[in-house]
């Protein structure tokens, strides 16, 4: 990925998601080959002491293998306007 152009736009997080455009940004960010990066959506993480059901999601997780397997949990967050 090259360096950021021209002035801050908002963009759809679904956009993201297209052509793995989150999955190859994330991959250079943590220096994993995009090719090779695995990637894993909603994974729980943490249980309710009241319920014992799941109470929390990761919103993409991932991993690679860099000498051992690594793996890093991104939340995505957006504001939606109706």
């Amino acid at each position: 990925m090259g360096a950021p152009e021209g002035d801050p736009v908002i963009v759809c997080p679904v956009r993201f998601e297209q052509d793995r455009i989150i999955v190859k940004w994330l991959a250079d960010i943590v220096g994993f080959q995009d090719d090779s990066a695995m990637v894993a959506r909603e994974i729980p993480f943490m249980t309710s002491t009241v319920t014992g059901k799941a109470a929390g999601r990761i919103d993409i997780v991932l991993a690679g293998v860099n000498g051992g397997l690594t793996w890093f949990g991104l939340e995505i967050q957006a504001v939606y306007f109706s």
